[in-house]
């Protein structure tokens, strides 16, 4: 029996390693998309929620609604980096 190396899994043949570099580099390119667009709708929906009553049924959704967005945008950030640490590990040095 051959003995194996630890280092002959250490990383995946070639051509895996490149489809998970490129799927890793959509993601990334995703996660920034996504986290632009939502740094552009937040001032937007604080500007209207300066605008409503404090008691208003609107006020309400828009805070919630923020508050979802800072969510999934707290969701794409830890996304995004765990991408790039992987990216990083996989890439060629």
């Amino acid at each position: 029996m051959t003995p194996v190396s630890p280092s002959t899994f250490a990383k995946p043949p070639p051509a895996l390693r490149q489809e998970q570099l490129r799927l890793l580099s959509q993601t990334m390119e995703a996660c920034t998309l996504a986290l632009t667009s939502f740094s552009l709708i937040r001032p937007t929906l604080a500007a209207i929620q300066a605008r409503t009553a404090t008691t208003s049924h609107p006020h309400l959704l828009i805070r919630l609604s923020i508050e979802v967005l800072d969510d999934y945008s707290a969701q794409l950030q830890r996304l995004n980096a765990a991408a790039q640490n992987e990216y990083q590990s996989l890439s060629p040095m």
